[in-house]
């Protein structure tokens, strides 16, 4: 399937099954954004790869543990890639482990 000329956002994309989606995205045409959490993401291979290879990928903080950054990634994304998003997959999550009893 082609999404050239599609603006795609994907939440939590710099590793597992969103850079996964990322790089599909990209591979299909689409110009992508991603959030990413943590400082190192960028710094990690698989990434830099990424950001290295496809022009069409902007790479935005955004830490949504704490609900803030949220409410400003869309605005970020768009004007990264130019436009609005087409796409959005909402693929970040955040928990934390506890004992039981």
């Amino acid at each position: 399937m082609s999404l050239k000329d599609k603006r795609v956002l994907v939440t939590g994309g710099s590793s597992g099954i969103g850079l996964g989606l990322v790089k599909g995205f990209l591979d299909s045409g689409a110009a992508v954004a991603f959030s990413y959490r943590s400082d190192d993401a960028l710094s990690r291979p698989e990434v830099s790869e990424v950001m290295a290879r496809y022009p069409a990928a902007v790479a935005i903080k955004a830490d949504f543990s704490a609900g803030v950054d949220a409410a400003g990634l869309l605005e970020r994304a768009v004007g990264g890639l130019g436009s609005e998003v087409d796409v959005l997959v909402n693929n970040a999550a955040a928990f934390s482990r506890s004992e039981f009893m």
